[in-house]
């Protein structure tokens, strides 16, 4: 299998939501490339994301932290590529998928750990949010940190995050009808 067919592999699953064939590309990648196997940046970051991605939506912690890993392993050689805020962003999704994947399990309680990583999340946002480039902050961005504020209990800042992403887009020139659409997810 190419690393083509392996990402259209992810791709086929998640736009499915089937979780079993998921599983199986998140086996392929691993068998075709385990931890430590060299290969290219770009191919590298892809993979990282696929992992975090697939990862959160089987609530398989391991593939998650592998993906932040590759991240931050290779994070100053990436970084001329993709950016400090793509980066952080990055980082900061695989940090809230682990966090929720803690505070899902049934005999969850509040501890260090999982609000250590409530916290990296919505810094890594924060951190993502600051090296955006004015007017090229994304919706996702402004609702994940959003979210990640209130999942650690700062409703009020996460409200205001909310209410500066609609003043945001409203100034972008989105349709109206577009702007309340992503307001409201």
């Amino acid at each position: 299998m190419s690393f083509k067919e392996l990402v259209a592999a992810f791709e086929d699953a998640f736009g499915r939501n089937d979780h079993q064939a998921l599983s199986v590309a998140l086996q392929a990648a691993n068998s075709m490339f385990p931890p430590g196997s060299e290969m290219q940046l770009a191919e590298l970051a892809h993979l990282a994301c696929l992992l975090i991605d697939a990862g959160s939506a089987l609530r398989l912690p391991e593939p998650i932290k592998r993906g932040r890993a590759l991240f931050q392993e290779k994070w100053e050689c990436l970084k001329p590529i993709y950016g400090s805020a793509q980066l952080h962003y990055n980082l900061a999704n695989a940090y809230k998928s682990l966090y929720d994947i803690e505070r899902a399990r049934s005999d969850w309680r509040f501890n260090l750990e999982g609000a250590a990583l409530g916290f990296e999340a919505k810094s890594a946002y924060w951190r993502s949010l600051a090296a955006s480039h004015v007017g090229k902050v994304t919706p996702q961005l402004l609702t994940n940190l959003a979210n990640a504020l209130d999942a650690s209990g700062r409703v009020v800042d996460g409200f205001t995050t909310t209410s500066v992403r609609w003043r945001s887009l409203r100034n972008s020139g989105w349709p109206i009808a577009i702007v309340v659409w992503h307001c409201s997810t």
